[in-house]
């Protein structure tokens, strides 16, 4: 899994436009934060070829953080050809996540 930043998520609905994503947005000093990065990991293992994970760090990113609506992190944004179909906020576990996803249709 690799750290996104501004410019990659928007190439990356160019790149990759009718593949599912999903991003986490984070910042170092959130203590659900780091206890989520691992879920997130874990995720991305078992999700790898159904949808691609990655990372968005919200402090070294404002600018798009607030484009993108971030009220509160973690903040997991589901997109779909391109664009924002679902959203969710909070650390939670990894059955949990899982179920989320599998419920928008990863």
């Amino acid at each position: 899994m690799r750290v996104i930043t501004a410019k990659r998520i928007w190439d990356a609905k160019e790149k990759w436009p009718h593949s599912a994503k999903a991003l986490d947005v984070w910042a170092d000093w959130c203590g659900p934060c780091k206890s989520f990065a691992p879920v997130f990991e874990q995720a991305a293992v078992q999700l790898a070829g159904k949808c691609r994970l990655a990372k968005l760090d919200s402090e070294a990113n404002q600018q798009l953080s607030a484009q993108l609506g971030i009220r509160s992190i973690p903040s997991l944004i589901l997109f779909k050809n391109g664009r924002e179909v679902a959203r969710q906020s909070g650390a939670f576990p990894l059955p949990q996540l899982m179920s989320w996803l599998r419920s928008q249709g990863i």
